[in-house]
């Protein structure tokens, strides 16, 4: 699975070293990912810069580890573990963040991104490594890229809402001081593992019990 490069064989035994990850990679079949998402590239045209398992490795750790595209750059640059699940040589590139999003992004156009991800959960399943003893919810809010719709937009009693997001609405915060329009994003976390073994985005206003049994 891994792609060995001549620095490696410079580096201390042990060094970078990731069991979780090792276990994780050992137990995944990569071969039917592989065969889904061969074809993708970020962007439309010039060379393929990077494999197609290795970005969708890349994803993979992104939402196991929360982080955003930048962040993930940053880890794919300075840890070998992320760089050995990947498949990434020390010598090679790291795909940067505008690449990362631009894949992702072309595996939601074809509609594989919850698809492949669903995938890996049931293998991962399989594996013994998701040990469905609980599942820890938590949700995050994620503020609208629009201008808030003005107070006094819309008629009495009803929500105002964004002609340009009409998804996202409103929500107090937790002491009822301040008002949040955007969008909730909800995760549940195996308790075993600490994976994230599912997801769902909703508007600000829905509560975590009105998604729990999802």
């Amino acid at each position: 699975m891994e792609q060995r490069g001549f620095a490696e064989a410079f580096l201390p035994a042990g060094f970078g070293r990731n069991a979780r990850l090792e276990r994780i990679a050992a137990i995944l079949d990569w071969g039917p990912i592989e065969v889904l998402v061969r074809r993708l590239r970020p962007g439309m045209s010039g060379r393929p810069p990077y494999r197609a398992l290795a970005m969708v490795r890349a994803l993979l750790l992104q939402q196991w580890y929360v982080l955003s595209d930048l962040g993930l750059e940053e880890a794919l640059l300075d840890r070998v573990s992320f760089r050995r699940f990947c498949s990434l040589s020390l010598e090679e590139a790291t795909p940067d963040e505008t690449t990362l999003c631009r894949f992702r992004l072309a595996l939601v156009e074809v509609g594989l991104g919850d698809a492949l991800f669903a995938e890996v959960a049931r293998q991962l399943d399989a594996g013994g490594y998701l040990v469905k003893s609980g599942t820890l919810i938590d949700a995050s809010l994620v503020e609208a890229a629009v201008r808030r719709p003005a107070d006094g937009s819309t008629p009495k009693g009803e929500e105002s809402r964004s002609a340009l997001d009409p998804d996202a609405n409103w929500m107090r915060t937790a002491r009822g001081t301040k008002r949040f329009f955007g969008y909730k994003f909800h995760i549940g976390i195996d308790q075993g593992s600490a994976l994230i073994c599912a997801r769902a985005v909703t508007s600000a206003k829905t509560y975590e019990s009105e998604v729990a049994d999802t």
